[in-house]
């Protein structure tokens, strides 16, 4: 949570750094760093962080207590682990999971995920899309999305705006 809040502190921040850094400096060279993100940027990162607290609480509300617990049990396994399974857990996480939690989880994230999609077309709409190189590629293999897996993460932190998707 703290990455968050400096993230959106810096995002929030960066215009006027960027204003008074361009007013002394001119403008942006590779030593000032990229121009400050646009207004559309801004509100397309809140509305992303909004979505994920969003998806985060329908995933951690679709568990029983049971299964809050378990996962608790997991990722602190995986904390103090020397070298930690996040496969295994994983699918200990799954196989313990009702069909109905597992279901919820998934439509859950699948849904942020379509937002997120929605968001990112609408901001290339608009014109205000950072410019980046070519799409991704594309063929690598793509993990076939679990609810283990996706509790993991969301119990981490990760997958969500504007966060690394190592896991």
């Amino acid at each position: 949570m703290k990455k968050i809040a400096l993230l959106s502190l810096s995002l929030l921040m960066a215009p006027a750094m960027a204003s008074a850094q361009s007013a002394e400096t001119g403008p942006p060279t590779a030593e000032t760093g990229p121009p400050a993100p646009s207004a559309a940027m801004i509100r397309m990162h809140e509305q992303l962080e909004q979505a994920h607290l969003q998806v985060r609480s329908q995933i951690l509300g679709a568990l029983t207590a049971a299964h809050r617990t378990l996962l608790a049990n997991v990722v602190g396994g995986l904390a103090i682990s020397p070298s930690p399974n996040i496969e295994a857990a994983a699918k200990e996480l799954d196989a313990a999971l009702s069909p109905q939690e597992s279901r919820a989880i998934l439509d859950a994230e699948a849904s942020f995920h379509a937002q997120m999609r929605a968001a990112m077309q609408a901001l290339e709409a608009s014109g205000d899309a950072p410019k980046h190189g070519p799409p991704p590629n594309e063929s690598r293999p793509r993990r076939t999305p679990d609810a283990g897996f996706t509790l993991i993460r969301t119990a981490l932190g990760f997958g969500g705006p504007m966060r690394p998707h190592g896991l």
